[in-house]
């Protein structure tokens, strides 16, 4: 009996600390798990602020590309439709252009010979090729990358035009002047500047 009775008290006294360990532990584990939350949290955070940054700084760079994309696009239009070497095709393309019976047709044709219209192919090509989009990550990003590289590349295009111009007047007005001066050494009637240098030397040396 008696030591019945005292594992009776034993019980009654160290049963009440199981429920105080029980309630430790799980405060333990709670105030565990929030710390990995407040980590995760400030992890999220930065990350977050990492992407956010980017997304504003993404379209300030987005257009250093759309001036680098332009110049491929420039040159592809104007060797096409300007230089001689494709001069062949282009008057067969021009010919078509007027003379085909169906309106698709001539319309066709007659893209091959302008800058501006083929410019507009060449940048689909380009856009298919990089994939670049400006703005937008769908369609409209595409869209809108497509109509400014035409545009830039159009830009080119005509300061190129203007540079070759001045370039090609430059030479002929050289030209110009130039003929003159070989006619008149073919036929004798101008004295080199050899001859003239003697003659003066001879004219101070009498003198």
């Amino acid at each position: 009996m008696r030591a019945a009775s005292a594992q009776n008290v034993h019980e009654v006294r160290v049963s009440p600390t199981l429920p105080a360990l029980a309630n430790g532990v799980s405060g333990a584990a709670m105030m565990a798990a929030a710390r990995r939350n407040d980590h995760h949290k400030r992890r999220d955070t930065n990350v977050c602020t990492a992407e956010c940054l980017l997304a504003e700084s993404a379209p300030a760079f987005s257009f250093v590309p759309l001036f680098v994309l332009a110049i491929p696009v420039a040159c592809i239009a104007w060797t096409v439709t300007h230089e001689e070497i494709f001069r062949e095709p282009r008057e067969w393309f021009a010919a078509k252009s007027k003379s085909s019976r169906h309106l698709v047709l001539r319309k066709l044709f007659y893209v091959l010979t302008c800058e501006y219209c083929f410019s507009h192919y060449v940048s689909a090509a380009v856009l298919v090729v990089t994939r670049y989009r400006i703005f937008f990550d769908d369609w409209r990003g595409y869209a809108i990358a497509g109509f400014s590289l035409v545009w830039i590349a159009n830009v080119y295009m005509t300061l190129f035009g203007r540079l070759r111009l001045d370039i090609k007047y430059e030479g002929v007005q050289i030209a110009a002047e130039q003929k003159p001066l070989d006619s008149r050494k073919a036929s004798g009637t101008e004295p080199d500047a050899d001859d003239g240098n003697l003659r003066e030397h001879d004219a101070t040396r009498t003198g």
